[in-house]
């Protein structure tokens, strides 16, 4: 519409003075009605810029506070994000190990008069697995450090380098645990270690599902770890000979979208280098 009454304008101005130069030629007019015409389409066309000006100016304001908004946006997102990939890193680090402490310390607690030195033993792997919560839930905060901020000595993040000493923790507590390692289709001869974060979403994978057997598989149950390592993937699958245990509460989805999630996040390199001797025997 703005457009339009613009066009309309100027239509009319350049008629008009085309009209008055033309009489001012044929000598039907004076020569100050021509000077009177061109001063009109002077200050008409000056105007029209100014306006065009504040428009332009308007519109550009509004664009930056757009984009503004936008920008306000994906930091907000960004920072859920991020809030939600932490809460499942510390849930993760702890969950295992505190798991553990508590079944441990149910055991002193129901053995200290009868068997003192069990109890010593159970409270022994309670000392033990939380200075291992601890460790990680430490090496985990410190990966949050900002930029500039004093560097703290830190240990490398776990893999299937420890599988070893990680189901031995579950087999302390009665879990019966087996690890096979199946050979994929013609595997290299030669071994090369697993991006860092492949090998610790393994390991978080083999250690929530163990922890939910044990859970939820009921008593005597076993589980078999299977690791198969082809040049460009690797699965791992736990399986379980138990009775299916009570559904896991609404409230507490966290371990099984975090699996999901982290297998996919996992599967992201396009190229996983086959890698080294299966751990776990």
């Amino acid at each position: 519409m703005a457009r339009t009454s613009r066009r309309v304008l100027w239509a009319v101005l350049l008629l008009g003075c085309a009209l008055s130069v033309l009489l001012a030629v044929l000598g039907a007019v004076d020569g100050w009605v021509l000077a009177l015409v061109a001063w009109a389409c002077t200050a008409a066309a000056f105007g029209d810029a100014l306006r065009s000006r504040r428009a332009y100016a308007a519109s550009a304001a509004e664009r930056e506070r757009r984009e503004e908004l936008a920008r306000e946006e994906e930091a907000r997102r960004r920072v859920a994000e991020e809030r939600l990939r932490i809460a499942r890193e510390l849930h993760d680090v702890v969950a295992h190990q505190i798991a553990l402490a508590n079944v441990q310390a149910g055991v002193a607690a129901h053995v200290l008069d009868r068997r003192p030195d069990q109890a010593r033993q159970a409270l022994a792997h309670v000392r033990e697995a939380s200075r291992s919560a601890l460790d990680e839930l430490r090496a985990t905060v410190g990966l949050l450090r900002l930029r500039g901020e004093p560097a703290a000595p830190m240990e490398p993040a776990p893999g299937l380098g420890l599988l070893d000493q990680l189901l031995e923790g579950f087999r302390r507590e009665g879990l019966r645990v087996t690890v096979e390692c199946l050979a994929g289709d013609d595997p290299p001869p030669a071994h090369g270690p697993l991006p860092v974060s492949v090998d610790l979403t393994a390991y978080r994978v083999i250690q929530e599902s163990l922890t939910n057997v044990r859970k939820h598989a009921g008593p005597g149950a076993g589980a078999v770890v299977r690791i198969r390592r082809d040049p460009g993937a690797l699965e791992v699958v736990v399986d379980d000979d138990g009775a299916p245990g009570a559904a896991r509460p609404p409230q507490q989805p966290l371990p099984a979208q975090s699996r999901r999630r982290r297998g996919a996040e996992a599967a992201a390199p396009s190229a996983v280098p086959p890698g080294a001797p299966c751990p776990g025997r």
